[in-house]
């Protein structure tokens, strides 16, 4: 019979201590373990709630917008927290024309989209977007993004992006289009927003030429336009600036000479009261587009006459020297 000897009173307070030792660990990992799991629930209650009140502020902006190119830059503001890269496609005519983009910071590509138009026709996966109401994964390829927006935002090699419808009833008057990682659920959300906020893009001319010759009410033209199918990319995106350029320039008489603009048009010669901005436009056109581009047209003249003279060459006056071309 093995002999124990017995448990001295130094034994027992060890293997009480030892004991005591190993309940306050597990009480402080329970303990650690509670404040990690408060910690993280007020974690994600603080993200829950920033992320409402950011969604709730891009609504309100979307309900204010007066238009579709402010209801495009609020969309682009609050999607840009969502996706790398994106470019709001209003939609008008079978053409898409870049409203409001986020995430490009070179000046010549934001130039680009500033004037960017690509035809639906020849993108399929902006078409099969527009066709089905729903969002669509695709390559960026020259066939599913058009030639130009592949080659104008991938131009090393094809990527997945998506593109979000922005159904307006019925409608579809926008495109939202994403590149990188996307959280698909939150984009979707506020293009519905969008959608509901919005009104219809109105059908009008501003889309460029489709058509080979180019026709404003009162004016005659000389020089046909090659159809636009067949102009190269690159040439295609200098006819969008000139008539980005174009418009801006007549805006600018319109906002900073207004009496100007009043008085011409009342004496029927808006020319002779706006000689000094109508001339240095005129030269800046010849500058930058016509003596750029062979198939240029004349588009300051258009605006001139269209946004200025409300249809109305003959309001430009007896002294307005004409088209350039």
């Amino acid at each position: 019979m093995a002999f124990v000897a017995p448990a001295t009173s130094g034994d027992l307070a060890s293997t009480s201590r030892g004991a005591s030792l190993d309940s306050l660990l597990m009480d402080w990992r329970e303990r650690i373990e509670r404040l990690v799991e408060a910690a993280a629930a007020e974690e994600r209650g603080r993200a829950r709630a920033q992320l409402s009140e950011e969604f709730n502020q891009v609504a309100r902006r979307l309900r204010q917008a007066e238009d579709f190119d402010r209801t495009a830059a609020s969309l682009a503001d609050g999607a840009v927290r969502f996706c790398r890269r994106i470019v709001v496609f209003a939609l008008r005519d079978g053409w898409l024309a870049a409203s409001a983009w986020r995430g490009f910071a070179s000046e010549t590509l934001q130039d680009d989209l500033d004037t960017l138009q690509i035809a639906l026709a020849g993108a399929g996966a902006f078409a099969g977007a527009v066709e089905s109401g729903d969002p669509i994964v695709a390559l960026s390829t020259p066939s599913q993004v058009s030639p130009l927006l592949a080659e104008l935002l991938h131009p090393e090699a094809a990527e997945k992006v998506h593109l979000f419808p922005i159904p307006c009833g019925e409608e579809t008057i926008g495109i939202l289009y994403a590149m990188g990682d996307v959280d698909v659920p939150a984009l979707e959300l506020l293009c519905a927003l969008a959608g509901q906020a919005s009104r219809p893009v109105p059908k009008g001319p501003e889309a460029h030429p489709a058509v080979p010759l180019v026709n404003i009410a009162g004016v005659t033209r000389t020089k046909l336009l090659p159809e636009w199918t067949q102009l190269p990319p690159k040439e295609q995106q200098l006819h969008l600036r000139a008539q980005r350029t174009a418009r801006v320039q007549v805006s600018k008489m319109r906002l900073y000479k207004p009496d100007a603009v009043r008085h011409g048009l009342a004496l029927r010669d808006l020319y002779s009261a706006l000689r000094r901005e109508i001339d240095a436009a005129r030269e800046e056109f010849r500058r930058d587009y016509l003596s750029a581009c062979g198939s240029m047209v004349d588009y300051l003249h258009l605006e001139l006459v269209r946004n200025l003279a409300n249809n109305d060459k003959n309001m430009l006056g007896p002294q307005y020297p004409g088209s350039l071309v």
